[in-house]
C-alpha cells in the first residue's frame, strides 16, 4: 500500500475503534511510571466523580424546566431531595465535573480532587467510604492527571442515550478487564472474564427464586 493509503485505514480504524478502547489507550499513555495497582483508583475516582456530576447536571435541567418560576427555579436546582429521590447524588457548588475542569491547571490538584471527593461524601452519607481518596498521595504527574480530566470531559454518561445503552459500564468493564490483565493473577480478585460469568449464570439457570452473592465484588454476575 501506498503511504496515502495507509495513513487513510490508519484514521478509518481509529474512527471505528470503540469509545472505551480509545479512551483506555488515552489513559494509559497518561498512567505514567504509576503502578497499575494504584492507578486504577485514580481512573476510577474520575470516571464515577464524571458519572455522578453528569447525572447531576442532567438532574438539574429537568428541574429547571419544570420550574415555574425564576425564584422556585433558583430555589431546586440547589435543593438536595430534588436529587435525592431520584437516586442521584447531589453535588453542591465547587464539587461538580466543572468545577474540577477549573481547577485543572493549578498546582496540587490531587489534593483539590480528594477534598471534592471527601466533600460529596459528606453530603451523601450513602457514598460514605466509597470515593478512593487516592490523588494527593498518587504519583501521577499533574500535568497528566489533567491531560486525563480532559479526556474524560469528552464523554457524557449522562444523557439518555448514555444510559440507555449503559455507557459508564461499558467503560467501566473495559478498564476493569485491562486492569485485571495488567495486575497479573492478584487481577480475579476483582474482576471476573464475562465468559466464565456467563457459564456460571447459563449452569445456574436463575429464573426465580432469592440468589445470595456475599463476594458479588464490581456485581457484574448480578447485570
Amino acid at each position: 500500500k501506498s503511504k496515502t493509503s495507509k495513513k487513510l485505514t490508519t484514521k478509518k480504524e481509529e474512527k471505528e475503534k470503540p469509545l472505551e478502547e480509545s479512551l483506555w489507550e488515552t489513559a494509559e499513555q497518561l498512567r505514567g511510571t504509576v503502578e497499575v495497582s494504584n492507578y486504577k483508583y485514580i481512573a476510577f475516582g474520575l470516571m464515577f466523580l464524571k458519572f455522578i456530576s453528569d447525572r447531576f447536571e442532567e438532574r438539574k435541567k429537568e428541574i429547571e424546566k419544570s420550574a415555574k418560576s425564576d425564584k422556585q427555579r433558583e430555589f431546586l436546582v440547589e435543593e438536595k431531595d430534588e436529587y435525592l429521590q431520584k437516586n442521584i447524588p447531589f453535588l453542591e457548588q465547587g464539587t461538580r465535573w466543572s468545577d474540577l475542569m477549573k481547577a485543572a491547571p493549578q498546582r496540587n490538584l490531587g489534593l483539590r480532587i480528594d477534598q471534592i471527593l471527601r466533600k460529596i461524601e459528606q453530603t451523601n452519607p450513602i457514598l460514605s467510604d466509597v470515593t478512593p481518596q487516592v490523588f494527593s498521595d498518587s504519583k501521577i504527574a499533574n500535568e497528566n492527571l489533567t491531560a486525563l480530566i480532559n479526556e474524560f470531559s469528552k464523554i457524557g454518561f449522562g444523557t439518555k442515550e448514555a444510559l440507555d445503552i449503559d455507557m459508564f459500564g461499558r467503560v467501566y468493564e473495559f478498564f476493569i478487564k485491562k486492569f485485571a490483565m495488567g495486575e497479573g493473577r492478584r487481577g480475579g480478585q476483582f474482576y471476573t472474564p464475562r465468559s466464565v460469568v456467563k457459564l456460571m449464570v447459563e449452569i445456574l439457570e436463575p429464573y426465580n427464586g432469592i440468589i445470595f452473592d456475599p463476594a458479588c465484588g464490581s456485581g457484574g454476575m448480578f447485570v
